[in-house]
């Protein structure tokens, strides 16, 4: 079945400010930055805090971090909100240490006129797998929106980790959330984010002797039928990591015109 992809695509970058929006241009009635507003007293890293999303248009905005749902009061990793013309919606979002704004994607995706978007969730293949330093981490998956378009190889990656492959040009934006324990709490563990094979990011965390959270979070635009992996570049002292409700790797994805 063939898909007619329309998208209007920005990204945004909201710094800590108490209140942010810019423009990247645009014209006709594409949306871009500056139709989103986003207001917070002062943004700090680390701890849940009130985030306000204000939209002069109808458009979906994409939350790539650890949301509090006030009701249940249970934490979900990322999420895709519609908010409509003028309308304001609050969120209680967790940003990742030694971060120094908050990343938004937005836009409207259309899909025969209906809001689209393409996520993959993934999570370590068994418990205490941690690979070699060089390797591509190895995944199973937890869920897959499209198959044909996130293509995950579980093994078919650099030392027989997992590589994901995408069959058209499309915008990435990788959401990771993982538990670590080490036996040293001096130095630094650090993942490296690849694209056909050349590194496009790296990110740590502090060596700890006792459970703690690597979270983290990137947006990268791969082009049709290349694959992206993720690989650890420094994991001596680490002893212990989940591969079950501990274990998030979510790739969500917008198509690129």
């Amino acid at each position: 079945m063939s898909r007619d992809w329309r998208v209007a695509l920005s990204m945004v970058l909201m710094m800590a400010s108490a209140s942010a929006s810019g423009c990247f241009g645009g014209d006709n009635n594409d949306i871009d930055s500056s139709d989103l507003s986003v207001d917070v007293d002062v943004l700090a890293s680390g701890f849940f805090q009130t985030v306000e999303l204000r939209s002069s248009v109808k458009m979906s905005v994409y939350v790539p971090y650890l949301l509090l749902d006030p009701e249940t009061g249970f934490v979900q990793n990322s999420t895709v909100i519609d908010i409509g013309k003028g309308s304001t919606v609050s969120l209680d979002v967790l940003v990742p240490p030694r971060s120094d704004g908050i990343y938004l994607l937005l836009g409207e995706l259309l899909l025969n006129g209906i809001n689209y978007i393409e996520t993959a969730d993934l999570r370590l293949y068994s418990n205490n797998n941690i690979t070699s330093v060089g390797n591509a981490m190895k995944f199973t998956t937890r869920f897959n929106t499209n198959s044909s378009l996130i293509s995950v190889s579980e093994a078919g990656g650099t030392g027989s980790g997992t590589r994901i492959t995408f069959n058209q040009r499309v915008y990435v934006n990788v959401n990771i959330s993982q538990d670590v324990e080490g036996n040293t709490d001096s130095g630094y563990w650090w993942m490296g984010l690849y694209r056909d094979g050349t590194l496009m990011g790296q990110h740590l965390t502090r060596k700890t002797s006792h459970w703690d959270n690597f979270v983290w979070s990137q947006a990268i635009l791969v082009p049709a039928n290349s694959w992206i992996e993720l690989r650890w570049g420094a994991n001596s002292g680490l002893t212990s990591i989940d591969a079950t409700n501990w274990s998030h790797y979510t790739f969500t994805c917008y198509q690129s015109l």
